[in-house]
């Protein structure tokens, strides 16, 4: 739970690239319930792929900018 993911599909209610959260654990059925923006539904495991960037994961910054020097490492906040 609370995993961030993308389906790999795309219909009218989850567009394509749209990240969703995950609410719960895989079922014995192999589905995984998914809020998106326009819902929460339950898809099949296999159709999901773990989005790149978590909560709490730690990353580094690779541009040059005035607030955060090149290679500075942060945490991710929000998505």
């Amino acid at each position: 739970p609370g995993s961030y993911v993308q389906w790999i599909d795309a219909d009218d209610d989850v567009g394509e690239g749209e990240i969703g959260e995950a609410t719960g654990d895989i079922s014995d059925s192999g589905k995984l319930e998914v809020a998106f923006s326009k819902g929460t539904w339950n898809f099949w495991a296999e159709s999901l792929i773990l989005y790149e960037l978590q909560l709490g994961a730690f990353v580094r910054w690779q541009k040059i900018d005035e607030d955060v020097k090149k290679g500075d490492l942060g945490q991710v906040v929000g998505i």
